[in-house]
């Protein structure tokens, strides 16, 4: 009887490990393997989500005709991976400033942002939720009034790419 009920055991316990095995299985999969799919370009985007509120930033966006925010995470993934085209924009950006947010602190995003040799104006520090930014990366193209013109959400095809040089190259001319 013992032998019968050991082995019961052993087979529920098995059984619970294979299924914890699976789900985390899954999840990695999901995780690493799929991940966050390229999001659509989202143009023309007069204003951001909910409350948000751009001037809760105090950036001068007088500064410039037009700022260029990366909105990015050093925990962020998709921004590491982002980080040769990141490097083109800051080489590219005609007149526009380069401005960096991050949910992390200035020095841990100039450092993330040295590690990835990016140049930028200005880095910045802000929970993105009470901007209305959900996700990183994010790229807001900022006109002198503080108005967002133009919205790219998420790990950028190359032709999205081609979108947003083509935005910067726009506002050299």
């Amino acid at each position: 009887m013992i032998d019968g009920l050991t082995k019961r055991v052993e087979l529920i316990a098995n059984l619970a490990i294979i299924v914890v095995a699976c789900l985390l299985g899954l999840t990695l999969i999901k995780t690493h393997f799929l991940g966050q799919q390229p999001q659509e370009v989202i143009t023309n985007d007069k204003k951001l989500t909910g409350n948000a509120s751009l001037s809760s930033l105090n950036i001068d966006w007088k500064k410039s005709d037009q700022t260029l925010v990366l909105i990015l995470s050093n925990t962020c993934h998709f921004c590491t991976e982002s980080a040769p085209f990141y490097k083109k924009i800051a080489s590219n950006k005609g007149s526009a400033r380069l401005v960096a947010i991050f949910p992390q602190s200035v020095e841990e995003g100039r450092a993330y942002l040295t590690r990835l040799d990016i140049d930028v104006d200005e880095v910045r520090q802000f929970r993105l939720e009470s901007i209305g930014v959900e996700g990183t990366p994010t790229l807001l193209l900022i006109n002198s009034s503080g108005v967002v013109t133009e919205r790219w959400v998420g790990r950028l095809m190359p032709d999205q790419e081609l979108v947003v040089l083509r935005a910067l190259e726009n506002l050299s001319s």
